[in-house]
């Protein structure tokens, strides 16, 4: 393709500047609208590496910031010659002998991760937000009031969370350099100071908190058949490890586990895993909710994205381990049921539970916004009839919970 010739030139041209120059740059780097093609290009950077290190030829490390600004690129140009153009310079430097190209970049390309380059895109960590730095360093995020009450704390914990993609969505880097350059960014921390100063500490948590909505108006549309491994996360020592090219946004877990950014998990979908998207649904519901958006570590956000991770181990594992019980079910759907037919325990039905089902306490309909036993509920291949109970309360709740359990099987 011409542009990624032209782009393969580019770059070509650029090496030989920087050894060549006696200046310091920056540089002008004349473009060569009658370049070779790439296979021509690459063995032309081998041959001059070779002849002007000579001995010295090693491995050779070359660092590309902000590969986007070779040239202009027009996101609404289906051919985006640009894009091709960056892609060109990048892949030919990559394919040169013993070279390593790394790019470093401040927001992500509007090109999907899917259909970029094998050749450039390998697996590089893409840093955690360390929210509470940011909070420490950023004076207009600093709360000046103590928070001291449990609810407030959980709200805040919500907040820090809300934030952190807040600041993803708006490139973290515009908080630290671009400061007084960005007006969007200037206005959000104008508009955040001034709801955290507000008197009521309960008033400030809750604005703070609206201030920071995800944008969650968008479908998922990004095709993934490797949508639910990444949810589950993969080890970064198998065999075959899950390529960046699958994961926009790479996330590093206890026990070096690869994962990715909770946005791009939600604007995934499994081809081939229904539960995974039967779970990201619910999920999707549970943080939109009207009724009570605020909370996200308690109540309906919490246990959804239980939901969403049990659903989708059972479809790829064929079960669900818990300590030394292991329930054998291959989750095909994720489903609204109840299982006990009134708010007492004694009466439950089993007889409508179908198998390779994992079913959700509905609550649809209820005045209470609870359920009598369980948030999910299956019956296993081996006739098992399975409660899980999930809560977001402290030690004392869990006690009172496992015993009621306890108690109603006995």
């Amino acid at each position: 393709m011409w542009h990624v010739n032209k782009g393969s030139s580019f770059i070509f041209d650029c090496i030989k500047t920087l050894f060549e120059s006696t200046e310091e740059g920056p540089y002008a780097v004349n473009r060569n609208d009658a370049p070779p093609d790439t296979v021509k290009t690459v063995a032309d950077i081998n041959e001059y590496l070779d002849r002007v290190l000579g001995a010295y030829r090693g491995k050779i490390l070359f660092h590309i910031d902000e590969h986007k600004k070779m040239c202009s690129w027009n996101d609404l140009d289906v051919s985006n010659t640009g894009a091709y153009f960056s892609r060109g310079a990048m892949e030919t430097l990559a394919q040169a002998k013993n070279v390593t190209v790394v790019t470093t970049l401040t927001e992500i390309p509007p090109l999907s991760a899917l259909r970029s380059s094998d050749v450039c895109r390998q697996a590089l960590i893409h840093p955690r937000i360390d929210i509470n730095r940011f909070l420490e360093d950023i004076r207009e995020l600093r709360f000046r009031v103590e928070i001291t009450k449990d609810y407030q704390k959980r709200l805040y914990a919500t907040l820090k969370f809300r934030l952190a993609v807040k600041l993803e969505e708006m490139s973290k880097i515009a908080f630290i350099n671009r400061r007084g350059k960005r007006e969007d960014v200037d206005k959000f921390l104008c508009d955040y100071k001034r709801e955290a100063a507000l008197p009521n500490i309960d008033e400030a948590l809750t604005s703070c908190i609206l201030l920071c909505r995800m944008s969650l108006e968008s479908s998922p549309n990004i095709r993934n058949p490797k949508a639910s491994i990444i949810l589950l996360g993969e080890s970064d020592k198998t065999e075959v490890p899950i390529s960046s090219a699958q994961i926009p946004r790479m996330r590093i877990v206890r026990q070096n586990t690869i994962t990715a950014d909770l946005m791009d998990l939600l604007a995934m979908e499994d081809p081939s895993v229904t539960a995974y998207d039967d779970g990201r649904d619910i999920v999707l519901d549970a943080i939109s909710e009207i009724i009570d958006p605020l909370d996200y570590l308690c109540s309906a956000p919490l246990v959804a994205m239980y939901f969403w991770a049990f659903a989708t181990s059972s479809a790829i594992h064929g079960k669900l381990k818990f300590g030394t019980s292991s329930f054998i079910i291959r989750c095909q759907h994720l489903l609204p049921g109840r299982l006990f037919t009134n708010e007492k325990l004694g009466l439950y039905d089993i007889t409508k539970l179908n198998p390779n089902v994992i079913y959700f306490a509905d609550r649809r309909g209820q005045k209470k916004r609870s359920h009598p036993l369980a948030d999910l509920f299956f019956v296993s291949e081996g006739d098992e009839l399975v409660l899980i109970d999930i809560t977001a309360g402290d030690a004392a709740d869990v006690l009172r919970k496992s015993k009621r359990m306890a108690a109603w099987m006995r």
